[in-house]
């Protein structure tokens, strides 16, 4: 049985929404989850705030996978039943492993966190070269390579396709939760005849590119432009921007992504949580802090190395630092042409030797 969406909002709603999660909650811990995701903690919801605290990962997709609990909980699920359930996830991505083999893609991090906690996961993506289908079942989850749609690319065709499959799948055999990121939802929301039916979670990761650069290179009139850039960015990325709104929560990896995203989305931002990304240390053993004078020191870089995370920006600080015998140290999967664009700027400015880039 299908149950419909309620989006309508309050005067509060609305307030609420222009003011960011991120301002209200700038820290993360396992004990604030259902605060971060507006989840109540207390009285009859008391399960759903210890079902969280239960969760001993801070993974996204845990807090993630609560909220969509606690949704199904305000539709008048038993609130007893929150911890036993298991979900059918969808999720819209328009990557994944067999697009980009260089890096793990965020979607496939959520899937591996999802599949862990025991749900049913559906992926819906682009065609592979070619625009050939493809069915697979790949890290827990089965992942529909779209036929006919343009590989990694997020256009009309694809979310025709996305939408179309999705509603096959969904005639059969419902879906709780729906989960993109950037505007790889479109298609649900704008073709699919259940939009609205099912709750979104948008997942953002990256800072909007112009305004990084921006910021970065004219960050004393960044502030004064923000209105202007807000209605061009409304313009030019529409179906994006639609995405984010009509998403029930955009979840940010940092606050500043949440305030960022707020701010260019113009007269309605969304609804923004911040949690950020989780990492198991057990693994890891910390080495001595002990520091011989004659090992030089290292600027470490760990993600991976696109423009919008300020690549070029990295190896200007290194020539501009004083000490000249800082290594800086960029680890993580990058194409070729940012490899090469690095390794250029590296040596025009005369610091390739102190550059590490070991993938």
């Amino acid at each position: 049985m299908r149950v419909k969406a309620n989006h309508a909002e309050t005067e509060q709603n609305r307030i609420d929404r222009s003011t960011t999660s991120a301002e209200k909650r700038p820290l993360w811990t396992e004990f604030d989850a259902a605060d971060a995701l507006g989840l109540p903690k207390g009285g009859g919801s008391g399960a759903t705030a210890a079902a969280i605290r239960d969760e001993k990962t801070l993974e996204p997709g845990a807090a993630l996978g609560n909220y969509a609990l606690k949704r199904r909980a305000t539709w008048g699920m038993s609130i007893q039943t929150l911890g036993k359930t298991k979900m059918r996830i969808c999720i819209f991505s328009r990557t994944m492993t067999q697009h980009r083999a260089h890096y793990v893609t965020p979607s496939v991090l959520l899937i591996r966190v999802f599949a862990a906690m025991g749900h049913q996961i559906t992926a819906l993506t682009t065609g592979l070269e070619g625009g050939r289908a493809g069915r697979f079942t790949e890290d827990g989850a089965d992942v529909h390579y779209l036929g006919g749609t343009t590989s990694g690319k997020a256009n009309d065709i694809f979310w025709r396709r996305s939408a179309a499959e999705f509603d096959a799948l969904q005639s059969d055999e419902p879906f709780d939760l729906i989960i993109g990121r950037g505007n790889a939802t479109w298609g649900y929301f704008k073709h699919s005849r259940f939009s609205g039916e099912v709750p979104v979670v948008c997942h953002e990761g990256t800072y909007p590119l112009l305004v990084h650069q921006l910021e970065r290179r004219s960050p004393k009139i960044a502030a004064h432009l923000a209105a202007p850039i807000a209605v061009l960015w409304s313009l030019v990325r529409q179906e994006y921007r639609k995405c984010l709104m009509r998403s029930d929560r955009v979840v940010c990896n940092s606050p500043a992504l949440a305030k960022v995203l707020a701010k260019i989305s113009w007269a309605s931002p969304p609804r923004t949580a911040f949690i950020p990304y989780g990492v198991d240390l057990a693994p890891y053993t910390a080495a001595s802090r002990e520091r011989s004078r004659q090992t030089p020191k290292r600027l470490v870089f760990v993600g991976r190395l696109t423009w919008d995370k300020g690549v070029i920006a990295m190896i200007d600080i290194l020539a501009k630092l004083k000490d000249k015998t800082v290594i800086l140290e960029a680890i993580g999967p990058s194409s070729q042409k940012v490899r090469v664009a690095m390794l250029k700027r590296a040596i025009e400015l005369g610091v390739q030797d102190r550059l590490l880039l070991p993938g």
